[in-house]
C-alpha cells in the first residue's frame, strides 16, 4: 500500500510508469493502472495544472452542472485535508482512475 500520494509521472514508450514514494520514504516504481487501483475510493486531487486540465476536459468541461458547480472551486482552493475539499473528486472504486461521483455528461453521454 502506498503511505503517500507523491508521485512523479514517468512515461515510457509503451506504458506510463509512477514513481511512488511508500513508506519508509522508498521509491518504487508501478504502472499508473496499479497506483489507480491502490487508490482506489481514496480522495484525488490533480497534482499538476495539466493533469488538472485533463479532468477538467473530461469531466467538468461536459457535465450538466457547468458553472453552477463548485466543486472544482473547493478542488481548486482547499487542501485534499480541508473537510470542504470535495468528496466527489476520487480514484474510482473498480480501479479505473479519477473520477467525479457528481458527473452528469451533457447530452446523457458518458
Amino acid at each position: 500500500m502506498v503511505s503517500s500520494v507523491k508521485a512523479k509521472s514517468r512515461s515510457s514508450s509503451s506504458r506510463a510508469e509512477m514513481v511512488v514514494v511508500g513508506r519508509g520514504g522508498r521509491e518504487e516504481s508501478m504502472s499508473l493502472d496499479q497506483f489507480h487501483r491502490e487508490q482506489a475510493g481514496r480522495s484525488y486531487r490533480p497534482s499538476n495544472g495539466e493533469e488538472g486540465n485533463d479532468f477538467a476536459e473530461a469531466f467538468c468541461d461536459v457535465c450538466n452542472h457547468g458553472g453552477a458547480c463548485r466543486i472544482a472551486d473547493a478542488a481548486f482552493w482547499l487542501p485534499e485535508t480541508d473537510p470542504g475539499y470535495p468528496a466527489e473528486w476520487i480514484y474510482a472504486a473498480d480501479g479505473s482512475g479519477p473520477t467525479c461521483t457528481a458527473f452528469d455528461a451533457v447530452g446523457g453521454k458518458t
